[in-house]
Formats: structure tokens, C-alpha cells, sequence
């Protein structure tokens, strides 16, 4: 392993991650996590959740980036923007995020929050160092819990010890002020917690109830089983109807939320790919309406627009009460975006002209909520 420059991890997660105990199973980030091997540096080149289509793939853009933030991992990629030619629509693929609401909503968020910082790196390091069990036991995200529940609270990396029978691999040593484990069966976190924090207090995950939170001065999110909730968090506070979902608030300026002159609001459902008659998926997917109320305190004078899967803006309106835009999310037109922005948007004629012709993926329909999210919600039931 350090015989190269950099640690390089694949990681596939799957249906339901954010309801993994880490008492008991792994989630995705989890192995990523186990992959960090003490004074390297550590990418991910390939991440994805399967089998397509994943019903709540939409969380995993903001896990991923947020815990990439707080880990202090190098470079995350998600495989695959597209496997086809960029002037060809394609078909629905796990291959093929450019193409997914599900996965292309959450992407452009996820960027934003990874690349401007948006999460602290934790404050604390943990290091585990079994020695040269490492090498003779099976310790994995599977058998070490360890493993799963230090890289829950702050930064986990991997001792690489010093072997005789493996002279080329240079010993780790431990980053200063960190908190060395030996026993890799050592819990972090307390036996019947159903929840747990990051130790800068930013990210918070509830297996149980099966949702995840992002609270930064720059970035505020709620994702999965978020429905027929109120989340409050430092700026914002997320009162949604539809049951599994991802609602993220974001400055687009250095400035925090509250602050803002330029704020994101991206919204992300259940989308399934159509099914014909033979039981072929095809374009276009059918995504779940987002239902509910999202709540931004921010500067006044900003106006509301959404922007549409062909690039259009359109204004909206928002009502502004004690210094917070009350934002009505059950009757919004097709969109992915809104945008809280110092300037009123119109709709170009430019714009009109150029995308006149296009067809967005994107359907909305009532019949989806009895087709395909019925059918998740016997998922999460069982």
C-alpha cells in the first residue's frame, strides 16, 4: 500500500443506508472510511449505489461529500456521470447520472458543499492500530466495530505496522493528539444509542428513524425518512409531507446563509425510469411530487425563482415574516432549483428560444405515489 502515493478506495452502497446501525452492519462511507491509511493521502474514484435504481439514491451525493469533508478525504467521484456520447439523451442506467433527477438534482449540491468546505474536518483523529492482527484476523467494516462507530464521530485512519514478511510497507505513525485503538472491537459510541453526531456537532444521522442532517453556517440539508417531521436546524427548518427525500439550503457566496445574497435550495424524491409493456425501463423517470414547507432565514429584499431541466429561470414568490422566507414546496412547477437571489430573474427570451425543443426527464405524476412509492414504503416497513 505504501509503496504508491495515494490510497485509491471503490466503494457501492445500496437501498437504505442511513438506517445501517453501525452496531451491528457498515454503510457505504463506513468502508470508505476503513480505506484511509494513516499520512496518506486518500481518494475515492469510483462510488454508486446499486441495484439501479436505487429508490433512495438521492441521499447519497450529500453523504458521501459530507463525510468526505469531514474525514478529510483527498477526492470523491461519483461513477458514472455517462457512459454514452453527451449529445445523446441515453437510457436509465446506474451509469448514467446525467440523465437520473434522482442523482443529477443532489450532484451539482453535493460539489458545492465538498469543494467551497461548506464541512468542517473532524477534530478529532482516531487511529486504529491492531498491530499485525491487521494482517493475520479478519478486520473489516464487517467484523470491526471499531471501525463503523469511530468514523461516525471524528476521522478514522488505518496503522500500517511494521512486518518482517511485508518489508516494502512503511510503518504508520500516529497523527499527533490522536486517540489510539487497539482493540478493533472497541464500540465508540454507547451501546443503545440510536444516533450519533460528528464531533464538530455539523453532521447528525439516526439509523432508526432513518434520516441524516448537514448543519454548517454554508450548508444545511435533511435527507431520507424526513417526512411528516419538523427539523429545525441553525437557519433553516424543513416541514415536508413526502416521506423520503433530500432538501438542501446552500450560499452560493462566502457569506453564511443568513447572510446570503445568493442561496440554493435543491429538492430531490423517489425517481423511477417508465416501464412498458414488456417490462423494459426507459426515459423519461417519473419522480415523487415533493411535498411541504421549507422555512430560510436570510437578508431581506431576496427574491424566489426555480430554475427548470432545461436551464429556464421563472420567478416564484415567498412570503418574508420575522426575517425568514416561508417557501410553499406542494404546488411548485417542475424543478429541481430554487434560488434566492438580491436579483429578480426573468425568463430570457434567449433561453425560450434555445430550449424550446427540449424534453426534460422529469414527469411529475399522482399516479407514482401508488405505483413505486407504495411499494418503498413496504420496503422500509419490513
Amino acid at each position: 500500500l505504501t509503496t504508491g502515493g495515494i490510497i485509491d478506495v471503490h466503494t457501492y452502497g445500496s437501498i437504505l443506508e442511513l438506517e445501517k446501525d453501525p452496531f451491528v452492519t457498515p454503510n457505504m462511507t463506513t468502508w470508505m472510511a476503513a480505506g484511509q491509511v494513516a499520512n496518506m493521502p486518500m481518494s475515492i474514484t469510483e462510488w454508486n449505489v446499486s441495484p439501479f435504481p436505487t429508490p433512495d439514491r438521492h441521499v447519497s451525493s450529500l453523504l458521501v461529500a459530507s463525510k468526505a469533508r469531514h474525514q478529510g478525504w483527498d477526492a470523491i467521484m461519483q461513477y458514472a456521470y455517462s457512459q454514452n456520447s453527451l449529445d445523446q439523451v441515453g437510457k436509465p442506467s446506474n451509469w448514467h447520472a446525467h440523465n437520473d433527477p434522482a442523482m443529477l438534482a443532489t450532484l451539482p449540491a453535493a460539489a458545492l458543499l465538498y469543494r467551497n468546505g461548506h464541512v468542517r474536518e473532524a477534530d478529532t483523529t482516531y487511529y486504529l492500530s491492531p498491530g499485525k492482527k491487521l494482517f493475520y484476523e479478519n478486520i473489516s467494516p464487517n467484523t470491526s466495530v471499531a471501525i463503523r462507530t469511530a468514523s461516525e464521530k471524528g476521522r478514522l485512519v488505518i496503522a500500517l505496522p511494521e512486518t518482517k514478511e511485508l518489508p516494502w510497507l512503511i510503518p504508520s505513525s500516529p497523527p499527533t493528539n490522536a486517540i489510539i485503538i487497539e482493540d478493533y472491537k472497541r464500540p465508540l459510541i454507547k451501546a443503545d444509542a440510536s444516533s450519533v453526531t460528528s464531533d464538530t456537532g455539523e453532521l447528525y444521522r439516526n439509523w432508526v428513524e432513518g434520516y441524516y442532517t448537514i448543519n454548517t453556517k454554508n450548508s444545511q440539508a435533511v435527507m431520507g425518512w424526513v417526512g411528516n417531521k419538523s427539523i429545525k436546524l441553525d437557519d433553516t427548518e424543513f416541514n415536508l409531507i413526502t416521506r423520503n427525500a433530500t432538501v438542501a439550503v446552500q450560499s452560493l457566496e462566502d457569506a453564511p446563509i443568513n447572510q446570503s445574497k445568493e442561496i440554493l435550495v435543491t429538492l430531490s424524491t423517489n425517481a423511477m425510469p417508465y416501464k412498458d409493456l414488456q417490462g423494459q425501463i426507459k426515459l423519461p423517470f417519473l419522480s415523487e411530487p415533493m411535498k411541504g414547507k421549507l422555512s430560510v432565514k436570510a437578508v431581506k429584499g431576496l427574491h424566489l425563482s426555480y430554475i427548470t431541466g432545461a436551464g429556464v429561470k421563472q420567478d416564484l414568490t415567498a412570503k418574508y415574516n420575522d426575517g425568514r422566507y416561508i417557501i410553499e414546496l406542494n404546488d411548485l412547477p417542475l424543478t429541481h432549483w430554487l434560488r434566492l437571489s438580491e436579483t429578480q430573474l426573468r425568463e430570457f427570451e434567449s433561453d425560450k428560444t434555445h430550449h424550446r425543443d427540449a424534453k426534460p426527464a422529469l414527469l411529475r405524476r399522482e399516479e407514482f405515489l401508488c405505483r413505486y412509492n407504495c411499494q418503498f414504503g413496504k420496503i422500509h416497513s419490513a
